[in-house]
C-alpha cells in the first residue's frame, strides 16, 4: 500500500487526463511488484495474483478513488465543483 499511495498520489486529480497507455504503464509495474512481493512464478496469470492479494487492477483503483473524491466533493455548495456525474468515465 506504500508504494501505491506514492504511485497514484493525485490520480483522483489527473484521472480524466491520463491516457490509456500510461494507466497501462503503471499496471504493468504493479504486475511486476506484485510478482517480487509475493515471489510468484512467471506462469501464474496477473488477474489470479490480484484476487488473492486482494489487490485492485489500477484502472479500477484510480476510478473508484475518483468517484469516492467526486461524491464527496458533491455536498459542496463551491459553483466550482463540479458535478460528478458528468466527470464519470464511460
Amino acid at each position: 500500500m506504500l508504494i501505491r499511495s506514492v504511485l497514484l498520489y493525485g490520480s483522483n486529480v489527473y484521472f480524466k487526463f491520463v491516457t490509456p497507455n500510461q494507466v497501462k504503464r503503471l499496471q504493468v509495474f504493479q504486475n511486476k511488484l506484485l510478482r517480487r512481493i509475493l515471489n510468484t512464478p512467471w506462469f501464474v496469470r496477473n488477474n489470479q495474483i490480484h484476487r488473492e492479494s486482494d489487490t485492485p487492477e489500477t484502472k479500477h483503483f484510480i476510478s473508484q478513488s475518483f468517484y469516492k473524491q467526486q461524491l464527496s466533493s458533491n455536498s459542496s455548495e463551491n459553483a466550482l465543483v463540479p458535478d460528478p456525474v458528468d466527470m464519470l468515465v464511460a
